[in-house]
């Protein structure tokens, strides 16, 4: 079993960080790989079973733009393959087509999905998110300078019940395709949903378990419906 963290001292901002904590501890037993941004990733060269990255700062974002685009092709080999990968935050961002920034310059990005973002750093974006993924309720936050545009109907993460998916008009958050998941979310994910983390993390060892599951699942029906019960969900 090999997971890889990718640029966790620059891509954890706002809680990811303790996505990584859990996985470790799911997986004592793991080679893992803590990716530093100067160093090729270890999915370039190896077959590696889970790989996360989280949110990181805008000046960041372009770095590992930067990055991935030297090694696109490794990177769909992996996604076709069907290894599983999350993207959490605006990390999320570098798998579309396009970031635009404050000043109205274009940046191409990774390509992955076919949507474009846009940067406005006069307004930062906050918001709960109550939604579903494959039955299992999720649950998380939004804090963001961007709003992104596209297509995601055939290949959304979750349709959104409160908060916003990917932008103000969207019902619908973030991107699948096999068993990569990218989303605007934070929170951090997998802490706050565990039926969602169980889940997913049997696809690849159907004996994990999820340390302190029915502690995180209580906290999480009470936010469900704390949630639910809020006229608003933008703040």
């Amino acid at each position: 079993m090999k997971i890889e963290f990718m640029f966790p001292e620059v891509c954890a901002l706002y809680g990811d960080y303790g996505n990584i904590t859990l996985v470790k501890q799911m997986f004592k037993e793991a080679t893992i790989y803590e990716t530093k941004i100067i160093d090729t990733p270890r999915w370039v060269s190896e077959n590696v079973d889970y790989i996360y990255m989280g949110a990181m700062s805008e000046k960041i974002q372009l770095d590992v733009i930067k990055i991935l685009l030297s090694h696109k092709e490794r990177f769909i080999e992996l996604i076709e393959a069907g290894t599983h990968i999350i993207f959490t935050g605006n990390a999320m961002d570098v798998l579309g087509k396009t970031i635009t920034d404050e000043h109205g310059q274009v940046f191409d990005a990774f390509g992955i999905f076919d949507f474009t973002t846009i940067i406005n750093k006069k307004t930062r974006f906050n918001c709960l998110m109550l939604g579903e993924y494959e039955g299992a309720r999720i649950t998380g936050f939004k804090t963001q300078f961007t709003m992104s545009y596209g297509d995601n109907s055939n290949n959304y993460f979750m349709k959104v019940e409160k908060g916003i998916g990917l932008n103000r008009e969207s019902n619908l958050e973030g991107f699948k395709k096999n068993n990569l998941i990218a989303t605007n979310i934070t929170g951090p994910l997998l802490v706050l949903n565990p039926d969602f983390t169980l889940n997913y993390f049997k696809e690849i060892d159907e004996n994990v378990t999820v340390p302190y599951f029915d502690v995180m699942k209580h906290a999480q029906d009470k936010r469900v419906v704390d949630m639910l019960q809020m006229k608003t969900a933008i703040y």
